[in-house]
Formats: C-alpha cells, structure tokens, sequence
C-alpha cells in the first residue's frame, strides 16, 4: 500500500485551499483531504498553542465483497383494478 499524498501546511495555508482550515479538509483534483492534527507541528503553550496541519489525502478503504440483494419486486398493487 503507497503513503497517502501530503501538501505542507505552508503550501496551502495563504493559497485558495485555505478553506479547508474552516472544514476540517477539502477535495482537490478529485482526491479528498483532510487536516493532519495527529502528527502536526505546534507553537507556543498553554492558552497561546497554534498548529500547522498538513493536507493529508484520504486513503479509500478496501470494501469488502458481500452477496448481492435480491431485486426488488415491487408489491401487487391491488389486484381488483385491473
């Protein structure tokens, strides 16, 4: 499995994907992203503690393989109007 794509805090935070600090992440080119406060790098203490999140792209999870559902059928709707 490949490493998910990073863009750096300063890369996108004075450029237009500056709104994903107001969602929590963004789609960019067709891959979704989300904000990195895991492993971010951090300033100051206490009250005064800012974060600098990477963009982290966000790995798809493998689906598992279920049966398929039966089609639907629709109920008779009342036999008697025909």
């Amino acid at each position: 499995m490949r490493e998910p794509k990073r863009i750096p805090y300063h890369t996108w935070a004075n450029s237009q994907l500056s709104v994903a600090r107001h969602y929590g992440g963004c789609i960019f080119n067709g891959v979704q992203y989300k904000l990195d406060y895991d492993n971010c790098q951090t300033e100051g203490e206490g009250d005064n503690i800012r974060y600098f999140p990477d963009l982290v792209e966000v790995m798809p999870t493998k689906k598992r393989r279920t049966k398929p559902l039966p089609a639907h059928q629709p109920n008779n709707v009342n036999e008697e109007t025909k």
